[in-house]
């Protein structure tokens, strides 16, 4: 076998399978960004001059990924050290979304307090015991003055904090 042929020896399948199940959770959980096309073309050109890239298959050797679908996501990067693609993605798991998460973990237990009967979302102030559990005390949520089809329907705000309207 020549050493081309061995340069180009793919990883294992389970290697594979794990790298794209990774790369498509983070992919997923962040939203499904996608690359421009000038950019998905200026990676595409960083991986046809990778001589790690097998071009018969259009497969990367380090990673076992087929580069003109990995290239398309901005939450992928090159495998090869140094990278051969411009980082593009900030995670929104850094600190400074840290209202985003907490967010998120409320509307789950209001989600939970509505399937046992705790919260009803056309009565809002039915939160207010659980707000105050999970330290929400400046939140204060008042009757709505009229009647709410969704929780996903657009409405006027229903809530004070610290006092004061707000206006949403």
């Amino acid at each position: 076998m020549s050493m081309s042929k061995e340069n180009k020896k793919m990883p294992s399948i389970f290697t594979m399978a794990k790298n794209f199940a990774k790369d498509l959770g983070t992919y997923i959980k962040e939203g499904a960004p996608n690359v421009t096309h000038a950019q998905y073309t200026e990676r595409l050109k960083a991986c046809n001059t990778c001589p790690k890239l097998d071009k018969e298959k259009m497969r990367c050797t380090l990673c076992g990924c087929l580069v003109e679908h990995k290239a398309k996501w901005k939450t992928t990067t090159c495998p090869d050290k140094p990278p051969r693609w411009k980082p593009m993605f900030k995670s929104l798991a850094g600190p400074k979304n840290e209202n985003v998460r907490k967010a998120i973990a409320t509307n789950k237990i209001l989600h939970k307090a509505y399937d046992a009967g705790i919260f009803d979302p056309k009565k809002p102030e039915t939160a207010n015991p659980i707000l105050r559990k999970l330290g929400y005390d400046d939140i204060i949520v008042r009757k709505q003055n009229k009647e709410c089809d969704g929780c996903d329907e657009p409405g006027e705000s229903n809530s004070t904090e610290k006092g004061k309207e707000k206006k949403g």
